[in-house]
């Protein structure tokens, strides 16, 4: 995809670049073109190697450099002169000084961290500081969060929807994967902070009893789905008066691990809060050991409305073999719209600052699955296919 005439080039400052998410983007970006890209960690001949090899294979300028999340000095060193920086790593507890850094500098800021409640307290606490400085922040990037209201969004443009419920199955191939050191705190915090919420009757409830099953077909196949709170969702009751229920629901890993580990890493998390980070190691650990080899990631997405005079039923497939390829990709077409659009400051979740036909269709054209099916009439009856992004 060449560089249009009307495009900016944007320096891109990634940290944790050479990460199992962050590698990817800058990659990606680096094929693209109109993407300066500076892969940032701390250790710099890692981050200098793979700049070295992406630049010789893609033409496009990429360097190397050290930073770290947790030194403030590092970041404003590495950052001066960017346009934006992407935190990528996996260290969700520093995304807020990487924000704070960025606002010093008026570098825009995105993040592919977990929808955390501390995260959304502290960015909104910069919030006024962004729009004043004509800033434009993103958070909750990639594919959960990052997807999910996004193809709600996508499915409802023309609906009035009544229920829409994303159901997410993920899985990687954990024996081969390496982590950053704050990986296990980052399980660790997921586990502790989860919130079962979804918009049920027309308010948000979090209840263990906010299941779903759901039958992804083959290899995730039928899974029994817990609603998994995401900020993005928050705007969709908003967006569609007539939204009666709603929510992001995700499947488990299966196994022991659903069985056995899970639930001894809460107990244990309850009984020793202070233990967090040999919990999350031996967490990751049982799930190099017992989780699924298989590689898949789906989401799907189950709506009900009208369409017209008509009521409907639309599904919304968004697919691909590799959940880091798909986190990277949703990212990168973000930072495409972001690249192309006009200037839009303010605090955003990646899913409502996208829009969403076009995100949608930057997937489908870079490999992603992208699968719409809508059944209409007076009792939903007549089958029909639709376009993707219809």
């Amino acid at each position: 995809m060449p560089l249009q005439m009307d495009e900016r080039p944007t320096k891109i400052a990634i940290l944790g670049g050479y990460g199992n998410t962050g590698a990817k983007i800058a990659a990606h970006l680096a094929r693209l073109g109109g993407f300066e890209v500076a892969i940032l960690g701390r250790d710099v001949s890692r981050a200098r190697a793979l700049a070295a090899r992406i630049e010789a294979t893609t033409g496009a300028t990429v360097s190397g450099g050290r930073a770290d999340a947790a030194d403030p000095a590092s970041l404003r060193n590495a950052l001066f002169g960017a346009d934006l920086v992407l935190s990528a790593t996996s260290d969700t507890e520093h995304a807020v000084d990487v924000a704070h850094v960025a606002l010093e500098l008026g570098c825009d800021y995105a993040d592919t961290h977990l929808s955390s409640p501390k995260k959304w307290a502290a960015l909104r606490g910069l919030d006024g500081q962004i729009g004043e400085r004509g800033l434009c922040f993103l958070s909750d990037g990639g594919a959960h969060p990052g997807l999910p209201a996004v193809m709600v969004r996508a499915v409802g443009a023309d609906r009035a929807l009544e229920t829409a419920a994303v159901l997410g199955s993920f899985n990687i191939d954990w024996t081969g994967l390496n982590f950053g050191s704050n990986a296990p705190d980052d399980f660790v915090a997921e586990l502790r902070d989860f919130n079962p919420s979804a918009w049920v009757d027309g308010r948000w409830r979090s209840s263990w009893r906010n299941r779903r099953t759901h039958d992804f077909g083959p290899p995730a196949n039928g899974q029994d789905c817990i609603a998994m709170n995401l900020e993005e969702m928050h705007v969709l009751p908003g967006l569609f008066p007539t939204l009666r229920e709603a929510g992001f629901f995700v499947g488990g890993f299966g196994g022991p691990i659903d069985a056995v580990v899970m639930p001894a890493c809460l107990l244990a998390l309850k009984l020793w809060p202070g233990q967090s980070g040999r919990i999350g190691r031996a967490f990751l650990g049982a799930m190099k050991r017992w989780a699924p080899k298989a590689r898949w990631a789906i989401l799907d997405l189950e709506a009900t409305g009208h369409h017209g005079q008509h009521s409907t039923r639309v599904s919304l497939r968004v697919a691909h073999p590799d959940a880091y390829e798909l986190t990277a990709l949703a990212v990168v077409a973000t930072l495409v719209q972001y690249r192309q659009g006009p200037r839009r400051p303010g605090l955003w979740t990646q899913a409502a600052f996208v829009d969403p036909a076009a995100c949608l269709a930057f997937l489908e054209a870079h490999g992603v699955e992208v699968r719409v099916e809508a059944v209409e009439g007076p009792d939903a009856a007549a089958r029909r296919r639709t376009p993707p992004h219809g």
